[in-house]
């Protein structure tokens, strides 16, 4: 057995099913684009996945050595083999987020992946 694959049992046994949360996983696929080149839909699947939310950024900005952590955003640790993209929407609880950069742990083989997520604020038409 590869120390990846001890790394990712231990993940598994210690983080996720001690800390895990379900959260609902939106992924967004292809869009559908009006006569002005604007997305006026698109097609999307829900899931339900276990993820570790943490560093969680509540009524302050962070100042990081990477970039500033705006009010409301938090990282997130999900399984090595969960599936998710940049823009993919993340529910917790009845809040959503917006994934905004996505990072991966490599031993050589990644045992974690760790999203960036930014409250996603709903857009309003101009009155």
């Amino acid at each position: 057995m590869a120390l990846q694959d001890e790394i990712r049992e231990d993940l598994e046994e210690e983080v996720f099913s001690e800390f895990g949360k379900t959260v609902t996983l939106t992924t967004i696929g292809t869009p559908t684009y009006n006569d002005r080149g604007e997305i006026e839909d698109y097609t999307s699947s829900e899931a339900s996945i276990v993820a570790v939310p943490y560093n969680i950024i509540e009524n302050r900005q962070s100042h990081q050595p990477f970039g500033d952590l705006a009010e409301g955003d938090l990282d997130m640790a999900v399984k090595y083999d969960q599936t998710i993209a940049i823009d993919d929407i993340v529910t917790i609880e009845t809040i959503e987020y917006r994934v905004k950069e996505i990072s991966k742990n490599f031993l050589p083989g990644n045992v974690v992946t760790i999203v960036r997520l930014a409250k996603n604020t709903p857009v309003t038409a101009d009155d």
